[in-house]
């Protein structure tokens, strides 16, 4: 049974996508993130815009490198087709402005971002080519690294699937990760986090832990050009953490949407990557991948059983369809579209004893709890119709009071249309 009480920890999670070569205090950028888009032939080459994205924690008084240094290898033979400098084209400020209603006194979570726009045409390739950049160094004291580990850096790669695994590979849509780059979790025993991507190819998604790259040089200073892969991973702090359970056997990586669950680590500093594997007519033809900074902090939250609101991409659910997993420590409502997960939230009012017949509040069931509980459980529900409704006629000006309780009551029971009459 799931029982709303308190509790003293909570997690921030802050997303470490990308991470490239910058100054002597390059440890300061804190993640990012590449994708990129075909843009069609010319010439006889692929032609590519390509997006970078740098993060920075606010006021750090760094600078983000002004040129970035984007390598491209051809993956048949590791050899080194170009290295791009890139300028910065924009930047932006983002922060957390709805931490989780659990916790209370949050701390400032606050990203500069810098956006690097650059075009690449390529010629076409059996294996596919993959583009890299790197960062000297990692932050110091990363709990599931090894104890006394130095001069660590991080590199980043995107994959530009080749001709030999299926004719049109290299006209592809890279799958770009779609979570929250900053978000505010409450630690209890467990916690989930979305690595979910989307694919406008429509290539079928597989998700796993895989190992996070260190950089190919340990050289500080200004950027550098990655050396060609393979690439070397990070020294993982084993047998407790590897590059398949880098949090720990206790949290598990969902294969079909890219959902992080399970039981929180101790308190430190972890550092998580998550492959996607872009597949295409069942063969693989490339795989993206997505860093994730985790650090443990104590404080103080309201609740220990919350409840977590996901718009997910998940091929599983149709339409405005829902899932709910409850858990000893909390819920999770995750839809494609936020009325579903209003839905969705109904459902869990039904199950904590609520009930809707008729529109109108002195028509409804409403119990008065000092404490909710609901069973453990995984529910799927996918309506059988895309729309459904009612037809309303007859009303007028002085009946638009119940003509919001009826969509008010409508919402309640799934109803997503209504049809009225022009009078």
């Amino acid at each position: 049974m799931l029982l709303f009480k308190f509790m003293k920890r909570f997690i921030l999670i802050s997303v470490l996508l990308t991470i490239l070569c910058s100054t002597a205090d390059a440890s300061h950028i804190t993640g990012g993130e590449m994708s990129y888009r075909f843009m069609g032939m010319n010439n006889g080459l692929y032609k590519y815009d390509v997006t970078l994205k740098l993060y920075q924690r606010c006021n750090s008084g760094r600078q983000f490198p002004n040129p970035a240094i984007i390598s491209i290898f051809n993956k048949t033979n590791a050899s080194r087709f170009a290295d791009i400098n890139v300028n910065i084209s924009s930047t932006e400020n983002i922060s957390i402005t709805n931490p989780d209603p659990c916790i209370s006194n949050p701390p400032e979570v606050c990203y500069d971002v810098a956006y690097y726009y650059f075009t690449v045409s390529l010629p076409a390739s059996a294996a596919g080519w993959v583009m890299a950049s790197q960062v000297n160094y990692r932050i110091a004291g990363i709990t599931n690294l090894s104890p006394g580990y130095n001069n660590v850096g991080a590199t980043y790669t995107a994959d530009i699937p080749g001709t030999a695994a299926v004719a049109n590979g290299p006209e592809n849509n890279s799958a770009k990760f779609v979570g929250n780059d900053l978000v505010i979790v409450c630690a209890a025993n467990n916690f989930t986090y979305s690595f979910a991507a989307q694919d406008d190819d429509g290539d079928e998604l597989h998700y796993f832990f895989c190992e996070a790259y260190a950089s190919t040089s340990t050289a500080g200073g200004n950027p550098m050009p990655t050396n060609p892969p393979p690439f070397p991973p990070v020294p993982y702090n084993s047998p407790d953490f590897t590059e398949t359970a880098p949090l720990g056997n206790a949290v598990q990586v969902d294969p079909n949407t890219g959902l992080i669950t399970g039981i929180a680590p101790p308190s430190g500093i972890y550092v998580v990557t998550v492959c996607v594997q872009e597949i295409r007519n069942g063969q693989v033809i490339a795989t993206q991948r997505k860093d994730l900074q985790i650090k443990e902090l104590d404080g103080n939250a309201n609740n220990k059983g919350t409840i977590r609101f996901i718009i997910e991409n998940n091929k599983t659910i149709k339409w405005d369809g829902y899932s709910i997993k409850v858990t000893k420590t909390g819920v999770t409502i995750s839809a494609h579209e936020s009325r579903a997960l209003l839905y969705g939230a109904y459902s869990l009012l039904e199950q904590a004893g609520c009930s809707f017949f008729y529109p109108g509040e002195n028509e409804e069931i409403v119990p008065k709890l000092s404490t909710v509980s609901i069973s453990q459980c995984e529910h799927l529900y996918n309506p059988v119709l895309e729309h459904r409704g009612l037809a309303l006629y007859g009303l007028q000006a002085n009946s638009i009071p119940l003509g919001r309780n009826v969509i008010s009551w409508m919402a309640k029971n799934k109803m997503n249309f209504i049809l009225v009459s022009e009078n």
